[in-house]
């Protein structure tokens, strides 16, 4: 099949190139405006974007986290569209994100869903030979793809725009809008792939990436300058007290290994660290230099430096004086932020918070971060409580979101007999 009969193409670098009155397959309209090419939807493409949008609205309010979404990789494909929600009286909030905002919005309301899936691709199932049948928002069918390309559907031309704004994974109710989306065709044009090519893995792929290898080649260089340090959890020639004198500064696994380090640090009664590097000082305790951190609570409160030396064969498993590490699987560094009533269920509050996010993170992972920035929780009575402070009111409005509270509850309710209720700190 030649390229210019492929729908795909037709959305490419080249699509206002490419219109045609008489093509009847064609999905637009383009007319030259005094500011430019003028793009509109054909018929039934008009009529199909707005019922796609409909449905999508309603089956993620009936079902909160079935539509996976993944942003454009290139911030600028978000301005347009910005400026068309704007028009509708849509402002995104000082602080959040652009693409956050398109999140909160694309499935809440109907007129928004048009103006994004105007400009997205849906992820339908994959077909026989492992590959996602893909769609645009308004139908059109543009081709196959394999999970490993996923990024490169992000430099396609989708509506108009310089390239797509969103991914929307449909598989999991993928019958409920078929009969809206165009018949799948055979529009590959790839060869037949020899046995040497089939047998390409995940990382060959990668490592055709340059981006990719620059990144391995610096790790590797990382790794090996830590070949000849410490295996322990402390200097063995360190003196002063532990991680905050330059002269017995915390052993870590490259600068990489650091920022693990560091992600894993909380308070000893369980607050979570905010941490800046300050830059690097020589030490006669190594020879390589010395990194300095800042560390804060996440209200800007100061708690003091600390110093890590990340040229060893290992993360030290020790943490500074009046501090705690905690580990994937344990949620401790939300500690209870007062136990009001006596808790009514058999299970550890703390197991409850680490099964939580955990099912959030599986189920919902666009709530993961909002749900992670709390700053304590408590189980009181028949309810887990969870607090936000004044640096994460944004992410407290997200997640009170009607349908995201049902979905918090819902997953909540699998771990343990609780309700769930979301509260400002102090409030």
């Amino acid at each position: 099949m030649k390229d210019a009969e492929n729908p795909m193409n037709k959305l490419g670098t080249n699509w206002v190139k490419d219109t045609s009155s008489s093509d009847e397959n064609y999905p637009f309209d383009v007319k030259v405006g005094p500011h430019g090419p003028v793009v509109s939807l054909r018929e039934p493409y008009t009529t199909k974007i707005r019922e796609i949008g409909k449905r999508l609205i309603e089956i993620e309010m009936r079902s909160p986290g079935i539509i996976r979404m993944r942003g454009a990789i290139d911030p600028s494909v978000y301005s347009p569209v910005m400026t068309e929600l704007e028009e509708i009286g849509l402002k995104k909030r000082f602080l959040k994100s652009q693409l956050q905002f398109i999140y909160d919005t694309v499935l809440s309301r109907q007129d928004a869903a048009q103006i994004c899936l105007m400009h997205s691709l849906l992820i339908g199932p994959e077909n026989s030979k492992g590959r996602n049948e893909c769609w645009t928002g308004f139908g059109t069918y543009v081709g196959s793809c394999g999970f490993l390309c996923f990024n490169e559907l992000f430099k396609r031309n989708t509506g108009g725009a310089n390239g797509t704004l969103l991914l929307l994974f449909v598989r999991n109710c993928f019958e409920e809008i078929r009969d809206l989306l165009d018949p799948v065709q055979d529009l590959s044009r790839e060869p037949s792939r020899s046995a040497e090519e089939s047998k390409r893995t995940a990382l060959d792929v990668l490592l055709d990436d340059p981006v990719f290898r620059k990144q391995r080649s610096m790790f590797d260089s990382l790794n090996a300058a830590c070949s000849s340090g410490c295996d322990e959890d402390q200097l063995p020639n360190g003196s002063g007290e532990f991680a905050v004198t330059p002269t017995n500064p915390i052993p870590t696994n490259t600068i990489y290994g650091s920022e693990v380090y560091l992600s894993q640090l909380c308070t000893s009664d369980g607050f979570k660290v905010q941490y800046s590097r300050k830059g690097s000082i020589p030490s006669p305790v190594t020879l390589m230099p010395v990194d300095i951190y800042e560390l804060s609570l996440t209200d800007g409160k100061m708690l003091g430096t600390i110093y890590i030396s990340p040229y060893h064969k290992r993360n030290s498993s020790r943490a500074p004086v009046g501090f705690r590490l905690i580990f994937a699987g344990d949620s401790s560094q939300f500690p209870a932020a007062k136990q009001e009533q006596e808790c009514t269920t058999s299970v550890h509050p703390r197991d409850i918070w680490s099964g939580l996010t955990l099912a959030v993170r599986r189920e919902r992972p666009l709530l993961i971060a909002w749900l992670e920035s709390a700053h304590s929780f408590t189980v009181s009575g028949q309810e887990l409580v969870v607090y936000f402070g004044n640096d994460n009111l944004d992410a407290l409005k997200s997640l009170s979101r009607e349908s995201n509270v049902k979905t918090l509850a819902a997953l909540l309710l699998k771990l343990a007999p609780l309700k769930i209720s979301l509260r400002e700190l102090n409030s």
